[in-house]
C-alpha cells in the first residue's frame, strides 16, 4: 500500500507500508557417507519469518533531461531488521 506524500513538478514522496515473507532454507550434503552409521552426511533446514515494512519512494528531476528514482524501507519482526535501498 502507498500513499502519495508530496508531489511537486520536480520531487515526489510515496509512503509505503506492508509486509514482507522471507522463506530461507539450506541443503548440505558433503557426498560423503558417515563411516560409523553408514549413512550420508547431510542436512536440511528451512525457516520463515514475517515483518512489517515502512518506507519511501519516488522520484526527483535533476534537470529537463536526468531523473532520480528512489525507494527505501526497513522492517521488523520475527526478524531482527531487514532493509533495502535503491537509487
Amino acid at each position: 500500500m502507498f500513499v502519495r506524500w508530496h508531489c511537486t513538478e520536480r520531487l515526489s514522496v510515496d509512503v509505503i507500508a506492508g509486509a514482507r515473507y522471507i522463506d530461507l532454507s539450506l541443503d548440505f550434503d558433503l557426498g560423503l557417507q558417515s563411516q560409523r552409521f553408514g549413512r550420508p552426511i547431510d542436512t536440511h533446514a528451512s525457516d520463515g519469518v514475517w515483518d512489517a515494512v515502512v518506507g519511501v519512494r519516488g522520484h526527483a528531476d535533476l534537470n529537463r533531461r536526468w531523473y532520480l528514482p528512489y525507494h527505501l524501507d526497513v522492517g521488523a519482526g520475527q526478524s531482527e531488521l531487514t532493509w533495502q535501498a535503491a537509487g
